[in-house]
């Protein structure tokens, strides 16, 4: 899978505590909409991770879209629901 990167970033120091401050080209938001539009996706996930090697004067962190999904669908546990609260049958209220 490519890895899709979107834009940089860096941690900002305020009265309030650290604040990450990020930006995104263009390009990127095209990027991101595309795959989204590829994938059916509503939603999406992405990762702020620290250059290995940072240039002065640049962001010290790119951001990466976070493409994980689950090898196989969740399906609930066989303890989750008690016989005979399928239906609310047994719900106090």
């Amino acid at each position: 899978m490519e890895k899709i990167y979107c834009g940089s970033g860096k941690v900002v120091k305020t009265k309030y505590g650290n604040m990450f401050k990020g930006s995104m080209h263009i390009d990127h938001v095209k990027l991101l909409l595309k795959h989204m539009e590829d994938n059916n996706l509503e939603w999406i996930n992405w990762d702020a991770k620290q250059k290995r090697e940072p240039e002065q004067g640049k962001p010290p962190y790119y951001l990466e879209v976070d493409q994980w999904k689950p090898d196989r669908e969740v399906e609930p546990r066989p303890n989750e629901v008690a016989e005979g609260d399928k239906d609310g049958e047994t719900l106090p209220f």
